[in-house]
């Protein structure tokens, strides 16, 4: 292994944690054949700045990452090592997680200052701790004590206690145990009455997207298990839309293929908890955490934590008034998750859904299923068309015949209804399907059944036709006119103006124009940020003459709610209030 790479520069944290992590990485950069040299980087980050600021205030805003990630896009470092907690679930455009190494004991420790567990702990007991989630699953198990903030590294806590501050104090057993004071715990606390924080004691390599110069180095060292386990974590968390401002655990088992994902939201008072779990097979990791968070959500758990977001005022979207253009139909993702960010949602149609007037090659198709190898659903909406022909549709899918989604989001939907997914790309791109199939090499005599829109991009079924497959392409749904007319946009936007735009096709593209006319939709889009699902919407946007401001990463309705946060959002918005609260620091200091 050899490239040009001189030096690669580790960007980290100056705590005695982070460093010890940091140097972990490096030496398994180093012991790879022909690696460049490493030099460390130490970047100072708000979090480490400010240590009276609760983290519930707080760390949903990169608290701990912002400045290292700012040092990774200008250049300043070529790789960060983070704790896995502390990444944001949406990473800025243009960075990625490279690898993610074995991870150490996910578990919270309770370390008391005289030896006690946590039953034997008197009543009033002091118990320090800096995250909401540890003082409301404390106080669901010992509602007597009193909890108190407590921020600073592990060293620092541990002196902090040792001085007779408190009587005991929670915290990770994974930095405890990397910093070789395993000695000092004295209660493990049990997952099922303390789910860990997701990813917790894992370790992130994070990079710039594309960089294979660097990712070479890095990709060797992804523990995959580890990135699994996580990944059903991450995706958990990023569906309820939460963060280290929320009381969300979650904890991962993996067997034999299958992953297992308990989780739980409490109320911050410990009095409601919401828990569920939820078991797949690995390569399903992401889809799993996705339905078990909206199965948390349905059982009380986003009633938890709206409350807790409109106490918190962490909702980053408040205020901001978000055009929909997809069809307004119930328990559509991308309205939900903008709501949840605390967006307020225009809904501009553009297109109506409708059976196909000819139902009758969808049907002929469904009624000789055993003609095909494969199946492929281009939108979870061709899932749902091709499904209600419910009496031609076995309940499982049979055994030879294989499944292929474009998106994630799609495959979800194909597993909601019992059947399996045997290809997905990780974005939502027909062009990417295509590319996972060019690297099978199928039979030329394939057959595949392709359900779409009557109007879908033939890109999906050309290209899988020149590697030699037969296609045959029917149409599960129409699209019809949109019934919304202009007017009623332009009230819209009079009464309140127009924040953003979210665009989940290409074919919303051309409605949206269509209806305004080429002169207004140039003035609209001037003055609004666009978001876009993918690269095939976002080609459409330019093919009009726009760039859009975001494109979601990953190519999924939720990924297109979060994509629409950053443009909106500026650096001082983010941490107005950490920015405030370093120039107090600032100043006291100078006065001082």
């Amino acid at each position: 292994m050899s490239s040009g790479i001189e030096t690669i520069r580790i960007g980290t944290r100056g705590s005695e944690l982070a460093l010890r992590q940091a140097r972990s990485v490096a030496r398994a950069i180093s012991d790879l054949d022909g690696a460049p040299d490493l030099e460390e980087v130490i970047i100072s980050t708000s979090g480490d700045r400010i240590t009276d600021v609760p983290l519930s205030r707080v760390s949903g805003r990169s608290f701990f990452t912002k400045e290292i990630e700012e040092a990774l896009l200008d250049g300043t470092v070529d790789v960060a090592v983070h704790s896995l907690k502390d990444l944001a679930t949406l990473l800025p455009d243009g960075l990625t997680i490279g690898a993610i190494i074995p991870r150490e004991d996910p578990r919270d420790v309770l370390i008391s200052r005289e030896g006690h567990d946590l039953d034997d702990l008197p009543d009033g007991a002091r118990i320090g701790t800096s995250s909401l989630r540890r003082r409301a699953f404390m106080s669901r198990t010992r509602p007597d004590i009193e909890l108190v903030e407590l921020r600073g590294n592990v060293p620092t806590r541990l002196k902090r206690l040792q001085e007779g501050e408190f009587d005991a104090i929670v915290v990770a057993a994974a930095g405890v145990k990397r910093l070789d004071m395993e000695e000092s715990i004295t209660a493990w606390l049990p997952p099922d009455m303390f789910p860990p924080a997701p990813g917790q004691g894992a370790i992130a390599i994070q990079c710039r997207t594309g960089d294979e110069d660097i990712l070479r180095w890095v990709r060797p060292l992804d523990h995959i298990p580890t990135h699994r386990m996580v990944t059903a974590e991450r995706a958990l968390l990023r569906q309820l839309g939460g963060g280290c401002q929320v009381p969300v655990g979650a904890f991962t088992l993996l067997d034999d293929g299958i992953i297992e994902l308990t989780a739980a939201i409490s109320s911050p008072d410990g009095e409601r908890v919401v828990e569920g779990c939820r078991r797949a097979p690995v390569e399903f990791a992401e889809e799993l955490g996705m339905e078990l968070a909206d199965e948390l959500l349905q059982k009380g758990g986003r009633e938890i934590l709206d409350e807790i977001r409109d106490l918190s005022e962490e909702r980053p979207l408040a205020g901001k008034r978000v055009v929909v253009t997809r069809p307004n139909i119930p328990d559509d993702m991308l309205t939900a998750r903008l709501e949840n960010l605390g967006a307020t949602i225009l809904h501009w149609p553009m297109f109506t859904i409708h059976e196909p007037q000819d139902p009758r090659p969808l049907r002929d198709a469904l009624n000789n299923l055993d003609r095909y190898d494969w199946i492929i659903f281009s939108s979870a909406r061709s899932v749902d068309a091709t499904f209600d022909f419910e009496d031609l549709l076995p309940s499982s899918c049979p055994a030879d015949l294989q499944v292929g989604a474009v998106g994630r989001a799609t495959a979800t939907v194909i597993t909601a209804r019992g059947w399996p997914v045997h290809l997905v790309p990780d974005t939502f791109s027909g062009e990417s399907l295509v590319d996972l199939f060019r690297e099978r090499s199928l039979p030329r005599d394939t057959r595949i059944l392709f359900p779409a829109s009557a109007i879908a991009r033939e890109s999906v079924p050309e290209g899988l036709r020149e590697l030699g497959t037969k296609v045959d392409q029917v149409i599960a749904y129409e699209v019809g006119p949109t019934a919304l007319d202009t007017g009623t946009c332009l009230t819209d936007m009079e009464s309140g103006g127009i924040d953003a735009i979210t665009f989940a096709s290409p074919s919303a593209v051309s409605g949206l124009m269509d209806l305004f006319g080429s002169e207004q939709f140039d003035i609209l889009l001037k003055e609004t940020v666009t978001a876009v699902i993918g690269a095939t919407t976002a080609q459409a946007l330019e093919e009009v003459g726009y760039t859009p401001d975001a494109v979601a990463d990953p190519s999924t309705l939720e990924g297109l709610a979060g994509a629409v946060v950053g443009p909106l959002i500026t650096v001082s918005d983010t941490v107005n209030e950490v920015s405030d609260t370093v120039n107090e620091h600032e100043r006291e200091r100078s006065e001082s």
